[in-house]
Order: structure tokens, then sequence, then C-alpha cells
């Protein structure tokens, strides 16, 4: 039988396809020892530098706990400093307030010295003024014929005692039913004047 175009056709489609198939197992396989070799190689790598990242861990670590006691020291350091500043703080407070006290204290003795001073030069020319000012007054008073304050007290005395002598004789007159003397005008003077003391 002689070969049709078409059976040509399908043996050489079947040569080739064998061919391919051929260089797709031979492509796998080449792709497979090429992955391995690389496979092992990657491998390698990854562990190099897992290696690498684990020293750039420890070394870190190793940092941080260097940082955190040199952080701790200088937390030591500064609460020290700070004790050191709250005792100078209270100390200077204390001076500050005793030096204000001091000025305080300064403060009044001058304010009462000028007090003085200012009441002195105040009071002596006034006293000077009111000293005349009185004994032209108690002149002219006397002239007239008023009493005097302490003339008043003493007249405010003598009308109380007298007051008092009355009101006794009245009481023994009551009890002895004797008729009470009449008033005289002298008498009745003196029960009428109601005094007041002008100080």
């Amino acid at each position: 039988m002689k070969p049709t175009p078409n059976t040509l056709d399908l043996n050489k489609l079947a040569t080739e396809l064998v061919d391919k198939s051929r260089d797709f197992y031979f492509a796998g396989l080449g792709a497979f020892a090429v992955a391995q070799e690389e496979g092992n190689k990657m491998f390698d790598m990854f562990a190099e530098k897992g290696k690498e990242v684990a020293d750039y861990m420890q070394a870190l670590q190793r940092r941080t706990m260097n940082l955190d006691e040199e952080a701790q020291d200088l937390m030591k350091e500064g609460e020290a400093y700070a004790d050191k500043l709250i005792d100078k703080g209270e100390s200077l407070q204390e001076e500050a307030l005793a030096e204000i006290k001091k000025w305080m204290d300064d403060l009044q003795v001058q304010a009462t010295k000028w007090q003085k001073e200012a009441t002195k030069l105040i009071l002596n020319p006034v006293e000077k003024m009111i000293s005349p000012v009185q004994d032209v007054v108690t002149d002219a008073l006397t002239r007239f014929g008023v009493p005097t304050s302490g003339e008043v007290r003493t007249l405010n005395a003598q009308v109380t005692e007298l007051t008092q002598k009355v009101d006794q004789l009245t009481a023994l007159l009551a009890a002895k039913e004797v008729p009470a003397p009449k008033k005289t005008a002298k008498t009745a003077k003196i029960e009428d004047v109601n005094v007041e003391v002008v100080a």
C-alpha cells in the first residue's frame, strides 16, 4: 500500500510527537536537575542568610539589653540628681522665706518709725495750736460763769448725795407720820436741776 497524504501526515505527526515528548521528558529531567542544583544552592544561601539574621538578632538583643541597663543606670542617676535638686530647692526655699521674713520685719520696723515721726509732725503743731485755743475758751467760759467739766462733776456728786439724804429723811418722816416739811425755794431748785457732765 502506498502511503496517502493523510497517512504520511499521521506518521510524521507521530514521529514528531514522539520526538517532542522525548524533548519534554529531557527538558523536565534537565529542569529537575537544574532545580536540584539550584535548590541546593538556594538552600545553602537561605541557611547562610538565616545564620546572618540570627546573628543580627542576637547582636540586637544584646544591644537592647545593654541599652536597658544603661537606661536603668540613667534613671538611677536621674533620680539621685532629682533628689539633690529637691533638697537644694527646699534649702533655697527656706533661705528665701527667711530672707523675706527678715525683709518684712525690717520694713515693719521702718514703717513704725515713719508712723511715729509722722504722728509727731502732725500732732505737735496741732497740740501747739489747741493748747492756746483751749486756754482762751476756758478763760472765756470762766468769765461768763460757765462751769468747767470738773466743776460740773463735783456739782453732780453733791446733788446725788443731797438727793440720797432727802430720800432718807422722807422715809424717816413717813415712818413717824410726821407731816413732811414744805419745800422751800432752795430745796425745789436743787431737786429740779438735772445737770449733765460734759467731758
